[in-house]
């Protein structure tokens, strides 16, 4: 079967892993080692300007900028990194190989119809991984071991057709071959400077010298022989932390990591066909109890864009008690989401549908789940009894009092009585009644009386507003106001 991989090659992922969080502009340096064997492994622009170099001792950088940031490198978390970038890359291809330190493998060859082409696809992929704040080399090959070694070279390689392979996998550098540093100075010393140097010698006589392995691995890496890859198995659920180089002391930057901890949840969600109700973020402080927080949803959701603007209402209403030196998000609540095809004129009644749930999620994010409620019937023929408070968007029985306005009084007010004609802003005519209402004995006791014995009626004023008004059975000259159309 016809195979097309995408390697992304991260070579500056110890850098990138406190860079992609890193909102200033002093120069930053990665070191690895111990003692005065510390060596400078990454630096960024900033440092590069002030003359620190890759492979430089770090007790000599110091001495060069006074504002220089030192980080010791951290495999654990450059593998957590890589993870998470195959986490959200499954959005794209059920197939992907993690391979630390620094390389993905996607076989993206199954994907190619379902986004419209090669080019949408790696534009796609490659926009994603920079918006997520890592710097890529990347290579197209029909083998996994050539579309690796072709990212290595840095060269962007896109060998689309088998009979370009050989012929690109020739002009690399030996020293990219994925063999040991013995291996190249003995290829060094026998003047084997490019690939095609190796492949000109007689297969005896390589397999005499080098081994085997390496001769298979020159197969696989042509496609003469199978290359099996392992294939990475994302999590069932959603957890991401992402460290801040600077801790922050307000909010206005969380959301920069907000975003890109989102672009990860989406990536996994897509790639499950599902959406999530429930997102628990995370920020940790230094000496002080972690602050958290939920973002609850009407309905499965995975729209980047309303779940960042969620973030942005629930940030600027919170105060932060120490600066946030690390945010994590946390999705357990995964559900299917039904795909919809993109139509050029939306549904009008969907459109709606979006519209209502998406301002309950975003009121609820600015002022709080206490502050947001829905209303829903209750199979109770009193007034006061005939509704509650409930979550928005929950169903209850259906609405079976048609004659009653949306809009009821706290409390009935007394109407005052003009000429023995009933006025409220004006003098009333009655329209509709009398609904006669007996009910609620069965709630009495001595402390509150839940009985109601009533006539309602609607009646008009001179100004044409409505409204719901009743009188106590028996009592003729007591009247009162209940609701307004």
């Amino acid at each position: 079967m016809k195979q097309l991989w995408l390697c992304l090659y991260l070579p500056q992922l110890a850098l990138n892993v406190h860079t992609r969080t890193n909102l200033q502009q002093s120069p930053l340096v990665i070191f690895e080692g111990q003692g005065n064997q510390q060596t400078i492994i990454s630096c960024n622009p900033a440092a590069i300007l002030s003359g620190i170099t890759p492979g430089m001792r770090l007790s000599a950088a110091y001495a060069l900028t006074g504002e220089l940031v030192v980080r010791e490198r951290n495999p654990l978390a450059e593998q957590q990194a890589l993870e998470h970038l195959a986490i959200w890359a499954s959005q794209f291809t059920s197939w992907i190989q993690v391979k630390p330190p620094y390389t993905l493998l996607l076989e993206i060859q199954g994907s190619l119809r379902l986004f419209d082409g090669l080019s949408i696809l790696l534009s796609k992929i490659q926009q994603g991984v920079t918006e997520l704040g890592y710097d890529a080399q990347h290579a197209l090959a029909q083998t996994p071991a050539a579309a690796e070694l072709l990212a290595r070279d840095g060269q962007e390689y896109a060998i689309l057709h088998e009979h370009q392979l050989n012929a690109a996998v020739s002009k690399v550098a030996v020293h990219q071959l994925e063999v040991g540093n013995k291996t190249i100075e003995q290829f060094r010393g026998l003047g084997l400077r490019r690939v095609r140097d190796l492949l000109r010698l007689p297969r005896d006589g390589l397999t005499k010298r080098f081994g085997a392995e390496f001769v298979n691995y020159l197969d696989r890496l042509l496609g003469h022989a199978p290359d099996p890859r392992p294939a990475f198995r994302a999590p069932e659920y959603f957890r991401s932390r992402i460290e801040i180089t600077f801790p922050v002391d307000k909010t206005e930057p969380l959301l920069f990591i907000g975003k890109r901890l989102l672009m990860e949840l989406v990536g996994f969600l897509r790639s499950r066909g599902a959406g999530t109700q429930q997102l628990i973020w995370t920020l940790y402080h230094e000496k002080k109890a972690r602050t958290h927080f939920e973002l609850n949803l009407v309905e499965p959701s995975r729209d980047s864009a309303h779940l960042f603007d969620l973030l942005r209402e629930r940030l600027e209403r919170l105060s932060l008690a120490a600066p946030v030196f690390e945010v994590g998000l946390r999705v357990r609540n995964v559900q299917p989401l039904e795909e919809r095809n993109e139509q050029l004129i939306q549904n009008d009644k969907e459109q709606k549908q979006e519209n209502w749930q998406q301002l309950v999620e975003r009121l609820t994010a600015r002022m709080g789940e206490e502050s947001v409620s829905g209303i829903q019937m209750v199979d109770d023929h009193r007034p006061e009894k005939s509704w509650r408070y409930c979550v928005p968007g929950e169903s209850g029985p259906p609405a079976e009092f048609e004659n009653r306005p949306l809009w009821l009084m706290e409390a009935p007010q007394k109407l005052e009585i003009r000429n023995r004609k009933l006025f409220r802003n004006g003098y009333l005519e009655l329209l509709t009644g009398p609904e006669r209402i007996q009910c609620g004995w069965w709630d009495s006791d001595l402390k509150n009386n839940q009985d109601i014995q009533r006539d309602y009626f609607i009646a008009k004023n001179t100004q044409g507003q409505r409204y719901w008004i009743f009188r106590e059975i028996g009592e003729k000259e007591k009247w009162f106001v209940h609701g307004v159309f």
